[in-house]
C-alpha cells in the first residue's frame, strides 16, 4: 500500500517539493472540508482530523491525495467531486487563465477562457522557491423574507485573496473584502451575525470590510503563525464548543508540533472585551485589554482521535508571561497567580467503529465541586455535545447532535473575563441554560458542494427582565451574568427562567456554473416561539469567502 501510495503520489503530482511547500492555509469557507469529512467518514484517508480549522495547503493535498489513492471505493459523483477538487489544488495539470502575465503562466484571462474550467487569477507565479497568487472575490445577492416584503435587502461584495509561500518554509494570505448594501433594510441586513459585527456599518452607516491574513513557518515538525482569521476548533458533526466561527475573527500567535499521530498547537489570542452596547467606537471607548489562550493536543490512532484541550481568559493586564508558556497546566497556574482569571478544561474525541460511520464529542469543564455534584449546585458549569454521522457510498450523508450547555457556563465573576470576544460567545453560539438539537443531511451528486438539508430545534432558559430591562430571575442565561451572591439561587434548574424555542429548517443548493463561478440558493424557515418567518437568499459569487 504504501508504494502504490507513492506511485500515485508522483504521477498525480510531479513536483512533490511543491506540494509540501504549500504551508498557507485554506479558509474554512472552502467546501472542500465537507468533502474531506465525508471521507474521512468512509476511511478513505488516513489519521486525519478536522478538529481544527483551517488546515495547511499542503495537509489538504495529501487527504485528496490518499482519497485518489482509494478511488476505487468511490460513486461515480464522489469521482467527479474529487476530480474538481484535484483541479483546484494543482495536483493535476491544469491551465492556469491570469490577467496579469508572468514568467509560469502566461494564458490571457480576458477571452473565451473566462468562463472554462481552467483555475482563474489576476495574477500567478511559481517557481522552485516561491509561489504568488492572487484571486478576485466578487458577489451579488438578495436576501429577502417572503412573508414579510419590507425585510429584503440587496448587496454587493468585492476583494482580493492573495496566498502563497516562499523559501519553502514560509507561507503568507492575505484576503480583503468591500461590500454595500444598495437596497433594502438595514435592521434586516443586521440579523446576520457577521455583519452585525461590522462597526462600518452599523456604527457608521457606510461600507461593510472585511480582512484575514496570516504568516506561517513550518521546519520539520515545528510551525509558527500569527494572523487574523476565523477557527474551529472542537470534535463535533455541526458544532464546535471550543472556538466556533460566531465569534469574529481574532488576533492570534500560534505555535504547534506536529508528528505521526500526534499533533500539539498552542494559541495566545488577542480579543475585545465587551462594550457597554453593540456598535461603540471611536477614540473615547476605552476596553481593558483582553486574551484568551488555548491549548490543545491529540493522538490519532487508526480509528480516530483523542485530544486534551485548555483554556484561560485574563483581562486588565499586560501579557501574562506564565500563561506564554505553551506546556502549562493552565488550571494550576491561574490558582498560582491568584485566581483572577477564567479557567476551562475540555476532552473531545473522533471514533469510527465501523466504515463510513463517525461518531463524535466534546466536553468542557468550566467549573465544578465534587461535593455538590448531582444537586444543581450553580457553580458545577459545563458544556457537552454528541453526535455521530453516516456517509453512504450512495451518495449521502446523514448525522444528528446534541449540544448543552449548563446554567451559567463559561460566565465569570468578572465579566470581562467571560468566554467571549467583542459581545460575542467565543466557542458555541448558545448562550448558557440551553440545549440544540441538529439534524443533517448531505446529498452529494459530482458538484463541490452537496445538496444541504438541516433541521435545528434550541431551547434555551433565558434571565428574567422588566419592562425597563432590569434584571428580576437570574436563572444562569445569560454569559455576561454570573451569580450575584446573597441575591441568586445557590440551586439551579436546566432550562429554568423565560423559555425560549427556536425551530430552523434550511434547504440551501449551491453550484459551481463554470470554475471560479458559483450559484447559491438557499430558503430558511424559522419558529421563534410560535413566530414564523420564512427567509430566502439568492447570490451569484467568484469563489468562496
Amino acid at each position: 500500500m504504501g508504494l502504490l501510495f507513492i506511485f500515485i503520489y508522483e504521477k498525480t503530482f510531479s513536483n512533490i517539493e511543491q506540494i509540501e511547500n504549500q504551508v498557507e492555509h485554506v479558509p474554512i469557507e472552502n467546501p472542500v472540508y465537507k468533502f474531506l469529512q465525508r471521507s474521512e467518514n468512509m476511511g478513505l484517508t488516513y489519521k486525519s482530523s478536522l478538529a481544527k480549522l483551517p488546515m495547511q495547503r499542503k495537509e489538504v493535498s495529501k487527504l485528496l491525495i490518499q482519497i485518489k489513492n482509494n478511488e476505487s471505493e468511490l460513486n461515480s459523483f464522489d469521482k467527479a467531486t474529487l476530480n474538481k477538487y484535484l483541479r483546484e489544488f494543482h495536483l493535476v495539470n491544469v491551465e492556469d487563465n491570469t490577467l496579469i502575465f508572468s514568467n509560469s503562466d502566461t494564458i490571457q484571462l480576458i477571452s473565451d477562457k473566462l468562463f472554462s474550467e481552467n483555475e482563474k487569477y489576476l495574477y500567478r507565479l511559481t517557481d522552485s522557491e516561491k509561489t504568488v497568487s492572487l484571486r478576485p472575490l466578487a458577489r451579488m445577492e438578495i436576501r429577502k423574507e417572503l412573508n414579510d416584503s419590507a425585510r429584503q435587502s440587496l448587496l454587493g461584495t468585492m476583494g482580493f485573496r492573495l496566498y502563497g509561500n516562499l523559501d519553502n518554509s514560509f507561507g503568507y494570505y492575505l484576503q480583503a473584502t468591500n461590500g454595500s448594501q444598495f437596497a433594502g433594510s438595514k435592521a434586516y441586513t443586521l440579523e446576520d451575525s457577521r455583519i452585525n459585527e461590522n462597526i462600518k456599518f452599523t456604527a457608521y452607516n457606510s461600507d461593510i470590510d472585511f480582512t484575514e491574513s496570516h504568516i506561517h513557518y513550518e521546519k520539520k515538525w515545528f510551525n509558527l503563525s500569527i494572523g487574523r482569521e476565523n477557527r474551529l476548533l472542537g470534535n463535533g458533526i455541526g458544532t464546535k464548543i471550543y472556538q466556533s466561527a460566531f465569534a469574529p475573527s481574532s488576533d492570534a500567535l500560534e505555535i504547534g508540533a506536529k508528528f505521526t499521530g500526534f499533533h500539539y498547537y498552542f494559541t495566545f489570542a488577542s480579543v475585545l472585551a465587551n462594550s457597554d452596547s453593540l456598535g461603540k467606537t471611536g477614540y473615547l471607548l476605552k476596553l481593558p485589554p483582553k486574551f484568551i489562550v488555548t491549548h490543545r493536543f491529540s493522538i490519532r490512532p487508526e480509528w480516530g482521535e483523542i485530544g486534551f484541550w485548555e483554556s484561560i481568559v485574563f483581562s486588565d493586564r499586560f501579557i501574562e508571561l506564565g500563561y506564554l508558556n505553551p506546556l502549562s497546566f493552565f488550571k494550576s497556574l491561574e490558582h498560582a497567580l491568584r485566581d483572577r482569571d477564567n479557567s476551562l478544561v475540555g476532552w473531545d474525541f473522533n471514533v469510527r467503529p465501523v466504515k463510513g460511520l463517525s461518531i463524535r464529542g466534546s466536553y468542557i469543564l468550566d467549573d465544578i465541586i465534587f461535593g455538590f455534584i448531582g444537586t444543581g449546585y450553580w457553580s458545577n458549569k459545563a458544556a457537552m455535545n454528541l453526535g455521530a454521522e453516516y456517509s453512504s457510498n450512495l451518495g449521502f450523508d446523514i448525522g444528528a447532535e446534541y449540544t448543552r450547555l449548563e446554567p451559567y457556563t463559561f460566565s465569570h465573576f468578572n465579566p470581562v473575563n467571560a468566554y467571549t470576544h467583542d459581545n460575542r460567545p467565543f466557542g458555541s453560539f448558545l448562550q448558557p441554560n440551553s440545549e440544540l438539537w441538529m439534524l443533517n443531511m448531505n446529498f452529494w451528486l459530482g458538484s463541490r458542494y452537496p445538496l444541504n438539508l438541516q433541521m435545528q430545534y434550541m431551547r434555551h432558559g433565558d434571565n428574567v427582565y422588566d419592562s425597563q430591562g432590569q434584571l428580576v430571575k437570574n436563572v444562569g442565561g445569560s454569559i455576561d451574568q454570573t451569580i450575584r451572591f446573597g441575591i441568586d439561587s445557590y440551586n439551579v434548574t436546566f432550562l429554568d427562567g423565560n423559555l425560549m424555542k427556536l425551530f430552523t429548517l434550511n434547504l440551501s443548493w449551491q453550484t459551481e456554473l463554470v470554475r471560479g463561478f458559483n450559484l447559491l440558493a438557499l430558503i430558511g424557515v424559522n419558529n421563534r416561539n410560535g413566530k414564523q418567518q420564512i427567509n430566502s437568499r439568492l447570490a451569484i459569487s467568484f469563489e468562496d469567502f
